[in-house]
């Protein structure tokens, strides 16, 4: 169901919050069976969310907190900062590209900006 978000191309892309591409519908469709697999339960808020005209479709950028509760594991909240593209294939918007990324203050406390 998650790569009908996608458009209908061997160009469509998505790079997981951990970094890893995943190109093509089936790619697609795999990291998110191994996402929701690993996962009791899920809930996003989507926290801002800007959008930008571009071409034949819109880029899109925002902040989502996710409230997870992995399958081995506590309750965690996740913050996701994305990008997308999307335009419509007939009547319905779909992703060519999605990048989800975990911010890099919360993944590398070495990282301190000054």
């Amino acid at each position: 169901m998650v790569e009908s978000l996608f458009a209908n191309s061997p160009d469509a892309f998505f790079i997981g919050p951990g970094g890893m591409l995943h190109k093509g519908r089936d790619a697609i469709r795999e990291s998110f069976a191994q996402f929701f697999a690993s996962l009791d339960t899920i809930r996003g808020e989507i926290q801002d969310i800007s959008y930008l005209p571009a071409g034949d479709g819109v880029i899109a950028v925002g902040t989502v907190v996710y409230h997870r509760k992995p399958r081995n594991g506590p309750p965690d909240e996740r913050t996701v900062v994305w990008t997308d593209f999307r335009r419509k294939e007939g009547d319905k918007w779909v992703y060519l590209f999605r990048h989800a990324h975990w911010p890099m203050a919360a993944n590398n406390l070495a990282f301190v900006p000054k």
